[in-house]
């Protein structure tokens, strides 16, 4: 059915004024929104239903518009940003090169700056910052007084790390149009960034009282949980159940897993488990049945995970560009002055020479670092009891993961049982990031993943009757890597015949045998060895690459090639191959 144009700007109206349950009701009197057929009513219609809970019926109406009308200005501009949470920039990107500037002529001058906008806005996910600047200032001059050309000058500035501008920007689009919804979620993003969680706090409870959005409610609820408002969450979420009344499947178990939440952090195992068991499978799922079991315990166990509180650099905002001075250390050397500030030893210049880790193992130059300082180090196979015991006496620790041609290292700073889970975090980060153990364990396991806990010596007693998982294997490959780095072969290859003897089919073994083999410049034996990971580990990219150089060095050219044709072809493939 189509949709009167009048009947389309009442809902217009109310939907820019926030208010999307007004503007649903008005709606549904004219017809469900899946019947509505002109492509001005399905686009409105699937802006709606996003609001309300249904992306997914928001995407079948725009993608509806697109097959019915592929030249309609606005419908153009909706399938751009389609493309763009689908696919990704370069496919929108492309897309924008098929409808040209002339196209937009004829097109409302609201349409066309947004146009000019959203380009700006995937010019600056290609770091294109000049290019994007174009593109804003040619989109303001057609719409000046748009508040949505502000939201994509605010994430173009986020992007270039412009941290004052993206605030301020994202701040004008509600000046423009107060209690403006996607002004109200931006600045309280942005606000969190620089650390200011109260504020951002208060702005979303007051946009949850103006507006009708159960985006911005579902905002407000993953705050409060992460500021520890438990009871606040759980009616703020309430609220959003009232809210998405067009809510989709998965968007109900979301808000189950969020019930579960709550009610965990709140020590109602019973009440959270239920929630757990009817937010789908696999994660909660498993957290359903441990909560399950722990609520029958005579003694419930505690609820909630054990913290360690080390003080970090805690904003994106805070952090200077590279070109200012003094530039900031790396994230490693970050977390290394961390933790010399919290065992009391002040503040310290850290001077790492870190090196690529090509073959996935560790680099020793953290480790190098702290035994020179003074501290006792242990490097171990990351393990959930050995996490709890170590935070539980108060020790944080450092985590590595490595993906293809690269590491990076976190801090832990927590731990929960029930949840079987860990916190971490990187300097410049606002909150810590919860990740299962068990879904870490399959995806690193290549490389551990790989730990690290530092204590000053005259604390060692700390780490007394712990397990640490694998320790004795790190400590053979930190000896052969500080040997490798003094240029002391015989030493390296005698921790090496060590590893031979003691531990012949470990992964470790074999990725001491390809870096001893890559420091003798022999891509003979290194193929040999990265073959011998790779039965175990075949589609890990670290060791793929290494291969490819492999035949790549040897003139291999057809196999080399057959490989990569093989690797690219699988759905799931590195972009590095």
């Amino acid at each position: 059915m189509d949709i009167a144009s009048a009947d389309l700007a009442r809902i217009r109206e109310l939907y820019g004024q926030g208010q999307y349950l007004a503007a649903y009701e008005f709606a549904r009197t004219l017809g469900p929104l899946k019947e509505w057929k002109n492509p001005a009513a399905r686009l409105l219609g699937g802006r709606l239903a996003v609001q309300l809970g249904g992306p997914r019926l928001g995407r079948w109406l725009h993608l509806r518009a697109y097959r019915d009308h592929p030249t309609h200005p606005e419908v153009i501009y909706y399938h751009a940003r389609y493309l763009f949470e689908r696919r990704g920039p370069l496919a929108c990107w492309e897309f924008f090169r098929r409808h040209p500037d002339s196209e937009w002529d004829d097109a409302a001058p609201e349409v066309r700056a947004d146009w000019f906008a959203l380009q700006a806005f995937v010019a600056s996910r290609f770091r294109d910052f000049d290019r994007a600047e174009r593109l804003l200032q040619r989109a303001e001059a057609i719409a000046a007084e748009r508040p949505w050309l502000c939201i994509e000058r605010s994430s173009v500035y986020e992007a270039a790390e412009r941290w004052d501008e993206a605030l301020a920007a994202a701040q004008r689009s509600m000046e423009l149009v107060p209690w403006f919804r996607p002004g109200v979620q931006a600045t309280a993003h942005l606000l969190q960034q620089f650390g200011k969680s109260r504020e951002a706090l208060e702005l979303l409870r007051q946009g949850a009282d103006r507006l009708q959005s159960s985006i911005v409610l579902a905002q407000l609820g993953a705050l409060q949980l992460e500021l520890g408002h438990y009871t606040d969450a759980r009616h703020t979420y309430e609220r959003y159940a009232q809210t998405a009344v067009l809510a989709e499947p998965e968007i109900q178990q979301w808000l189950q897993a969020r019930r579960a939440d709550v009610a965990y952090f709140l020590g109602e195992l019973g009440p959270a488990a239920q929630a757990a068991a009817q937010a789908g499978e696999g994660l909660y799922a498993d957290f359903a049945r441990r909560l399950q079991a722990a609520a029958q315990l005579p003694t419930p166990p505690r609820c909630g995970p054990v913290m360690v509180p080390v003080e970090l650099p805690h904003a994106p905002a805070l952090r200077p560009l590279a070109t200012t001075s003094p530039p900031q250390p790396p994230p490693l050397a970050g977390l290394l002055q961390a933790l010399h500030r919290f065992w009391g030893r002040g503040e310290i210049a850290v001077q790492l020479k870190e090196l690529p880790s090509y073959d996935g193992l560790p680099d020793c130059a953290e480790r190098k670092w702290a035994d020179a300082h003074g501290y006792r180090t242990v490097e171990f196979t990351l393990n959930l009891e050995t996490a709890l015991a170590l935070l539980e006496r108060g020790v944080p620790f450092l985590i590595s993961f490595t993906d293809a041609g690269y590491t990076h290292t976190h801090l832990v700073i927590g731990a929960d049982r029930i949840r079987e889970s860990i916190f971490f975090r990187q300097p410049w980060e606002v909150r810590p990031t919860e990740g299962v153990v068990q879904g870490l364990l399959e995806r690193y396991a290549a490389f551990g993943p790989r730990c690290l806990v530092l204590v000053p010596q005259e604390k060692a007693a700390l780490l007394d009757g712990i397990d640490f998982p694998e320790a004795p294997l790190y400590d053979q490959v930190y000896r052969a890597q500080c040997a490798f780095r003094a240029f002391r072969r015989e030493e390296a290859l005698l921790a090496l015949e060590t590893m031979r003897t003691q531990f012949p089919d470990h992964r470790l073994r074999w990725q001491l045998e390809a870096a001893f083999c890559r420091h003798d410049l022999h891509p003979v034996k290194l193929l040999e060895a990265i073959d011998r990971v790779l039965q175990r580990f075949p589609n890990e990219a670290t060791f793929l690459l290494t291969r490819l150089t492999c035949l790549r060095d040897l003139g291999r050219k057809e196999e080399r090639l057959a490989l990569l044709y093989q690797q690219v072809a699988r759905l799931d493939a590195d972009p590095t191959a």
